[in-house]
Parts: C-alpha cells; sequence; structure tokens
C-alpha cells in the first residue's frame, strides 16, 4: 500500500520545524549557560578590612569578581574602556552599601590589581585618590604599594618605583613583626 503524497509533505515540515525548534534550544542553552556568573554587582563576604595578615582572600575573592564584570563589559577585548567603566560601577555600588563601607578598602584594592592586570596603568593610578591607607589592612596597604611599585616601574618612573618598593618592605616588616614571621 501506496502512502499518498500530503503524507511526505506533512511528515517533512513537522521533521523541519522539529529541527528548527530543536537548534533553538541548543543555542538558548548554550547562551545562557555562557551568562551565568555574569553580574553587573559585587557579591560582598563576611570578611571585613581585618589586620590578620593571612592573606589577602577578600581582595583575591574581589578582583575574581571584577574580572568577569570587566570581560562581560568589554567587546571581547577590543573597548577595554567599556569593562573598566562597569567594573567602576560596580565598585562605587558596593561601596554605598553598608557591608560594603566596613570593606571599602579591600574593594578598592581590588579594583586597582585588576587595572593593573589589565594594563590600565594611568586607572590604577587615579584609583589611589579614591582609597583611604588609614583604613586599610597591612595586608591591602602592601597590596597597595606593591601594584603602585609595579605600574611606576612599568612606566618607567624609577622614582616613585622606588618610594613605593621602600614603603612596601616598611609594611611587610611591620606585618611579620606583629606575627613573627621571619624567625
Amino acid at each position: 500500500m501506496r502512502r499518498p503524497r500530503w503524507f511526505y509533505t506533512t511528515l517533512g515540515i513537522f521533521g523541519t520545524i522539529v529541527l528548527a525548534v530543536s537548534i533553538w534550544a541548543v543555542v538558548t542553552l548554550i547562551h545562557s549557560s555562557n551568562d551565568e556568573g555574569t553580574t553587573t554587582s559585587l557579591v560582598l563576604d563576611d570578611n571585613t578590612n581585618n589586620d590578620d595578615g593571612m592573606g589577602n582572600e577578600a581582595v583575591n575573592n574581589y578582583v575574581a569578581q571584577l574580572q568577569k564584570i570587566y570581560n562581560a563589559g568589554s567587546d571581547n577585548g577590543s573597548d577595554n574602556a567599556a569593562g573598566m567603566e562597569k567594573v567602576i560601577q560596580a565598585v562605587d555600588n558596593a561601596v554605598q552599601s553598608k557591608q560594603g563601607e566596613a570593606q571599602a578598602g579591600s574593594i578598592r584594592i581590588a579594583a586597582m590589581v585588576l587595572a593593573y592586570q589589565n594594563s590600565d596603568y594611568d586607572k590604577v593610578i587615579s584609583l589611589t585618590d579614591e582609597i583611604n591607607l588609614d583604613e586599610l589592612s597591612l595586608q591591602d596597604q602592601i597590596t597597595y604599594y606593591a601594584t603602585l611599585y609595579a605600574v611606576y616601574d612599568s612606566n618607567g618612573d624609577t622614582e616613585k618605583a622606588q618610594e613605593a618598593f621602600r614603603i612596601e618592605g616598611e609594611k611587610i616588616q611591620q606585618l611579620c613583626s606583629k606575627q613573627e614571621c621571619m624567625q
């Protein structure tokens, strides 16, 4: 028994529709999985600017989050200014919150480190105006001066680089004397 022509035509149309919906679902799934973790705000942790010297976990966490924001805001590396602008907005929003006020130093240090890692040395220098050194932990101060040293050294400003390096060394000595880290 032979099937009528309309049967095969209907089957072909139905198959095409199923294939198109499947492709759309796969593309949508892939696109949504690429956007996971992409945000425009920082997730703050309970770690404040303490002076325990046990590493800079809060800063490292914030740098990782800010890098995701930077990558999402940049146009595949061609427009880094847009990515950095998104980072600055996220930092400003974070430090305006109650929890963020207590961690403003670590958050701004993270923005400095991120700007350095992305070779935006002018932004590193401009971010120093927003950081109150008196409110930073010793570990954050060490990171601050280490980043400044690296920026000044990269820019060829040896005088400022040496000054930042000297201060960084003094902060390390203060931290070590508090912890007796050089036994």
